[in-house]
């Protein structure tokens, strides 16, 4: 419930009530609270855990929790895997190169001018326009079978 004005009836009238705001710290903590709190089984309508859920009796939440998806995750669930890994296994580290330069505007500017002038233009690359094609016939073959691109060469 987040933080702020409610209203609450008391005999049938409205009484402004204030609470305390809802922090995202507030519910880490509960969930971690409830996840190492007991594993209370499904009951049947006699009250007798279901079938298979004896197996968890005595674990908590989190275990619980971690048994049914690594057997779904053993029965192929793609889900559940990725689950796994992701959550409870963790992510691994992934490596990022930066590399920091420092320049100043003049150097910066000085550098795109260079870059642009034609003491770096090399060689001038024809346009579609300017190319000359070869008609080819093509023959009816499997989509599989690229044997008249390689005669293009």
């Amino acid at each position: 419930m987040p933080g702020g004005k409610l209203v609450k009836w008391e005999n049938g009238v409205p009484v402004p009530v204030y609470t305390e705001p809802v922090t995202p710290q507030s519910v880490t903590k509960l969930i971690r609270h409830e996840y190492a709190t007991e594993y209370e089984p499904l009951l049947d309508p006699e009250g007798n855990p279901l079938f298979g859920e004896d197996r968890y009796i005595g674990l908590t939440k989190a275990e619980a929790a971690a048994v049914r998806f690594t057997n779904a995750s053993a029965r192929g669930d793609m889900d559940a895997t990725k689950f796994i890994y992701d959550r409870i296994l963790g992510k691994p580290k992934q490596q990022v190169e930066t590399i920091s330069m420092t320049l100043t505007l003049e150097e910066f500017l000085a550098n795109e001018q260079k870059f642009a002038s034609e003491e770096y233009v090399t060689t001038e690359l024809p346009t579609v326009l300017e190319t000359e094609w070869e008609d080819v016939e093509a023959e009816d073959t499997p989509e599989d079978d690229f044997s008249d691109l390689e005669a293009l060469g």
